[in-house]
């Protein structure tokens, strides 16, 4: 069963788009007129929306739809185990903790045109509830990627404006109903990374940021009037949220700039005064010798120089795809893929067929995960509580964070092998050798 997944419109100052053009407001100008489809993550994140939605309101658990298609901007994606664990997480978020003595909403396009200023804009939030005798308004946000993680508040302490935009909504178009609501609580849940983060504000609390909102909306206004009179410059600000998912990257001179000044500071500046000649890798090294705020200074940008490499890669390909000339550049074939049967149940019969292979020499079996067997052992306590002690997690490799993130330190424990055997050997101490046991 495949079903098509209509594209739902977004407002050109929506919730989703806020760390762009609510830091960037000449990024509206610069966007505008680009017709870029959707990546296969936001595709098959659309995907699980969907899922999402159907389970919601069908009362389904996903597992239960594993096999159903969904037809997003012409590509397909199946149900599968890792999708259906990852919606049933959020499912059991909702019906288990928050909308079982509430009234759910899902799926809900919520007004903001009274925030940005836009003729009938509005934002498509995932799940709202109204609980606790009406004086609660739950906004939840699902994420369904993997590769950004999302709080619900920065490491500033900044609420997230998107979740805020959409509480704001709702706000706006459940109050003539709901005139008791005091707090809301803005949920971000992310279940193929394992992670959910939440902040409860006031009412009074979160209308505060609606100034901040009307403020950005009024910048960008300001920049368009000045880009049609042409008396001004736009105003591009170059930042790590704001930049990631901008359509402009490839061309837009002040992530340009960023990245020739950043890479500057290391290599020397004269090295990179034509981007048109190519460079060997190993003329491009860091200096022993530069200071660590040197060093600081391109860690800070280094996010955004690796997001431009990626945009302008994805240009040229895209270029080349429709046959336009990139100078230098053509279009081959990739790695192949693996090896694969073109039809499972065809090859099974066709391997075991008069004994060629025995069945558990064409099969292979393979243990179900953790997060698997928890799901099939939901009804069994007693027995998931003998087998849960078994599950390990890895913890997380070591890896380079801005001080104020909310990662926390990483505990550097010696390995064995990492030092030499010290009882063996001698030292030396001012210039005298001694037996280090002695």
């Amino acid at each position: 069963m495949t079903i098509h997944v209509e594209e739902k419109a977004h407002a050109i100052l929506g919730p989703s788009g806020w760390d762009r053009w609510g830091t960037c407001p000449g990024s509206v100008i610069l966007t505008e007129g680009l017709s870029k489809g959707s990546s296969d993550y936001a595709k098959e994140g659309t995907a699980a929306h969907q899922l999402l939605e159907d389970c919601l309101i069908g009362e389904y658990d996903a597992e239960e739809l594993i096999g159903r298609e969904y037809e997003v901007e012409g590509s397909v994606y199946t149900v599968d185990m890792d999708m259906a664990d990852a919606v049933n997480t959020a499912i059991g978020w909702v019906r288990e903790e928050q909308a079982k003595d509430g009234v759910l909403m899902v799926e809900q396009q919520v007004p903001i045109g009274h925030l940005t200023g836009e003729t009938d804009a509005s934002g498509l939030c995932d799940v709202m509830v109204i609980r606790n005798a009406g004086t609660e308004l739950v906004v939840m946000d699902y994420k369904h990627g993997k590769g950004v993680q999302v709080y619900a508040t920065d490491k500033e302490g900044q609420v997230n404006g998107q979740l805020a935009m959409y509480g704001l909504g709702a706000l706006y178009m459940l109050e003539p109903v709901y005139d008791g609501i005091q707090t809301v609580k803005l949920v971000v849940m992310q279940p193929r990374i394992d992670w959910h983060d939440e902040i409860t504000m006031t009412v009074d609390e979160l209308r505060d940021f609606a100034t901040i909102v009307s403020n950005a909306a009024g910048r960008v206004e300001l920049n368009r009037f000045a880009h049609l009179t042409g008396e001004t410059d736009i105003e591009l600000i170059v930042s790590d949220k704001g930049c990631k998912f901008c359509d402009a990257k490839h061309f837009c001179p002040a992530l340009e700039y960023t990245m020739t000044n950043a890479l500057a500071v290391t290599t020397g500046a004269e090295d990179f005064d034509d981007l048109t000649l190519p460079k060997k890798a190993a003329s491009v090294v860091v200096d022993e010798g530069v200071s660590a705020e040197h060093l600081a200074e391109v860690m800070r940008a280094a996010p955004l120089i690796e997001d431009y490499i990626k945009a302008v890669r994805a240009e040229v390909e895209r270029r080349l795809i429709n046959d336009e000339d990139v100078p230098g550049f053509y279009l081959g074939e990739g790695k192949r893929g693996n090896r694969q049967w073109f039809d499972d149940r065809i090859a099974a019969i066709e391997l075991t067929k008069g004994s060629r292979l025995k069945h558990d020499e064409a099969y292979v079996r393979k243990l179900v995960s953790p997060t698997q067997a928890e799901k099939l052992l939901k009804d069994r306590p007693k027995i998931w509580s003998k087998i849960a002690p078994m599950i390990v997690q890895p913890p997380g490799k070591p890896s380079v964070c801005r001080i104020g993130d909310k990662n926390p330190a990483a505990k550097m424990v010696a390995e064995p092998g990492d030092f030499e055997d010290l009882s063996t050997t001698s030292c030396v101490v001012r210039d005298a050798e001694i037996d280090p046991l002695s």
